[in-house]
């Protein structure tokens, strides 16, 4: 900016001296005086940024990597790996996760090795992700992929996406419960029409992610449903289902984590063809409220949820 200022002032400075002989010598002064200004501003501001032995510098590289965008790129599908791929994306845009796996020892010892060789798999394919110079991740062999979805075959996303998370609770721990996982508590109410209404807590339970059934009414319709009411209707995780005529139960959050995983069922089975795709629309907002499904005596303060990503499956119940 200081150049471009500097260039037109100096261009419309020779065209008054071309346009008035005249004023030549306090044209060139004004020239001069201007580049003198522009040198000694520059001194200044290297003398400032310089002067705690570059330690501003790298604190301006560090703010610049920090902020800087996940440049979105693709992974190579080696043959019915969409699953696959479309959970480790989402994975790898959980900064925890991203950075806890990009740090990671390559000597990692874990009983299983069979998890070490996935998580050194892992952090290749994140490496290659996290590389500017990289268009496309390809040649990865599918080595983050764990033995029981079969190479060559169709695998389910929230299968795929739940072992990981086994994985990754093994050598992250409460890190990784505090990051991902939603603690949740079942409770059974009583209904007396002489008494006053008894709740009592008979289990609790961690998330990994939060399973979204559609309603019969929403698959028939195929009309627009709010994720609200598809949280709250009797199908979905926080509806509340009848045991019997005075007893009913449903889940409430007791803790919150930084990242909350919906994970939408858009197969559904019909008699006469199948296995069917649920296209219904869902209307997502971009900020999120679960209040309504908080535990009363929860001590949860977080803010509304932002939504960060989605992953949208395009095709048919079996392929796509």
């Amino acid at each position: 900016m200081i150049m471009f200022g500097f260039r037109a002032v100096e261009s419309q400075a020779m065209g008054w001296i071309f346009s008035n002989p005249q004023k030549r010598i306090f044209s060139s002064i004004l020239t001069c005086l201007l580049l003198a200004g522009t040198c000694t501003l520059f001194i200044f501001f290297m003398i400032n940024l310089l002067a705690d032995n570059g330690q501003a510098a790298v604190k301006l590289d560090r703010m610049v990597a920090l902020n800087k965008p996940i440049q979105a790129k693709g992974i190579q599908n080696i043959g019915a790996i969409c699953f696959a791929n479309s959970v480790v994306q989402m994975l790898f845009r959980v900064d925890a996760i991203r950075n806890f796996i990009l740090n990671l020892n390559d000597n990692i010892q874990l009983p299983s090795p069979r998890e070490a060789s996935l998580l050194k798999g892992l952090k290749s394919l994140f490496k290659s992700l996290d590389n500017p110079q990289v268009k496309i991740v390809k040649g990865h062999g599918g080595q983050f992929i764990p033995d029981r979805f079969p190479r060559g075959e169709q695998g389910d996303a929230e299968e795929f996406y739940t072992a990981w998370m086994e994985v990754l609770e093994k050598v992250m721990g409460n890190d990784l419960q505090s990051e991902m996982f939603v603690k949740v508590s079942l409770n059974r109410t009583k209904i007396n029409e002489s008494e006053t209404n008894s709740t009592s807590t008979i289990a609790s339970d961690s998330w990994p992610l939060i399973k979204i059934n559609f309603p019969q009414f929403a698959i028939m319709k195929n009309q627009q449903i709010d994720l609200e009411t598809l949280l709250s209707n009797e199908n979905g995780p926080f509806g509340e289902e009848s045991i019997t005529s005075h007893l009913k139960q449903n889940y409430k959050i007791t803790s919150l984590p930084r990242f909350v995983t919906l994970s939408f069922v858009r197969t559904a089975y019909d008699p006469s063809r199948g296995p069917v795709k649920v296209n219904t629309p869902v209307l997502i907002p971009e900020k999120l409220d679960l209040s309504p499904f908080y535990q009363l005596n929860s001590t949860i303060t977080a803010p509304n949820l932002r939504l960060k990503m989605f992953v949208l499956h395009r095709g048919t119940a079996e392929s796509g």
